[in-house]
């Protein structure tokens, strides 16, 4: 428990330094600290005569991934509260030294105005998606039964490596008999960095593509995906039954359904304002304009459903898979 709460920790001192700094040089540009003291009606410490305000708090805590689940929400809050005091005696040497006035700082302010500003616009449009019913939630669980009736635990011992080693060569020599053991020296004498460890990794959060292709694999085989950053090879130690009856599934495919169709509000909109704007592309881009930007809506985040997933290292090459018979 000590440790999850020093990552959660860590977690917060990077999101306060980064966004939480931007946010009070934002608040701090505008009406200043003693109108939000205001709004919020309460303070909670007071730095240099300024307060830190449970408004502060509250907003920061609402928007900290991982918060709801935190293993002590007291010690969550009261680091929370103690990070907000250290913003300010940061922000308050900023405006003292009027960084608030520096050109890329200035800059850096008006683009996350005008990200905030917009990002509050979608968020509006996407508040109007309408909740699915009760048979549309039955009706996608009958459509997706390797994710619920019947879904499964895998329990996968994965190799993570850089990308030192081109993902062709990778491919190339999981085609014959090697070991995960092999590979991972292998790996290690091309330069590669890698990485050792066991997930269980239940139906629903693995990708159907891939969901489809872990169907077919025997205990020791493997698959093997990749990023921009790393490629993945995950050997299949063993597949256990663990379906999921609709009334367990109901809230998280609800969930699902209700991102789903805020996902496409928000989509809608940026199609429509586009075909509705003039738009003309100048200098470089005047010849062959871009393309619309995938991901340009950013994805609501899923309610996970009921699961397992359990990640630990495992730095104990011996046993990791027969093969890598299956990779693709």
């Amino acid at each position: 428990m000590g440790d999850a709460r020093s990552q959660v920790g860590i977690a917060l001192l990077k999101r306060l330094v980064v966004t939480g700094a931007l946010i009070a040089g934002l608040t701090g540009c505008g009406g200043g600290q003693d109108e939000i003291a205001d709004k919020a009606g309460q303070a909670v410490a007071t730095v240099n005569g300024e307060d830190v305000t449970v408004h502060q708090l509250n907003y920061l805590l609402a928007r900290l991934p991982g918060a709801a689940q935190a293993p002590d929400p007291v010690a969550l809050k009261r680091q929370a509260a103690d990070q907000l005091v250290t913003r300010q005696l940061l922000l308050e040497r900023a405006l003292a030294q009027k960084l608030d006035r520096d050109p890329a700082v200035m800059l850096a302010l008006e683009e996350s105005r005008q990200q905030l500003l917009a990002q509050a616009h979608l968020e509006r449009v996407m508040a109007q998606a309408v909740p699915p019913t009760d048979d549309e939630i039955r009706k996608y669980y009958d459509e997706h039964p390797l994710k619920y009736a019947q879904r499964k635990l895998f329990l996968m011992r994965q190799v993570a490596t850089d990308n030192t080693v081109p993902r062709e060569e990778l491919d190339a020599y999981g085609k014959g008999e090697v070991t995960a053991e092999s590979l991972v020296k292998w790996l290690q004498e091309r330069g590669a960095k890698v990485r050792v460890s066991i997930r269980t990794l239940p139906s629903e959060q693995v990708p159907e593509p891939i969901l489809e292709r872990l169907q077919t694999l025997k205990p020791g085989q493997a698959i093997m995906v990749g990023s921009a950053t790393e490629s993945t090879v995950s050997f299949l130690v063993e597949a256990r039954d663990a379906p999921i009856t609709l009334e367990q599934a109901k809230d998280s495919i609800r969930q699902t359904l209700l991102n789903e169709r805020r996902q496409a509000l928000g989509e809608q909109e940026v199609k429509h304002l586009r075909e509705q704007a003039d738009i003309k592309w100048l200098g470089e881009f005047a010849d062959q304009p871009p393309t619309p930007a995938e991901g340009a809506v950013p994805a609501p985040q899923t309610q996970p459903a009921p699961a397992v997933d359990s990640e630990q290292e495992d730095n104990d090459d011996d046993g990791i898979g027969q093969g890598l018979k299956g990779l693709r």
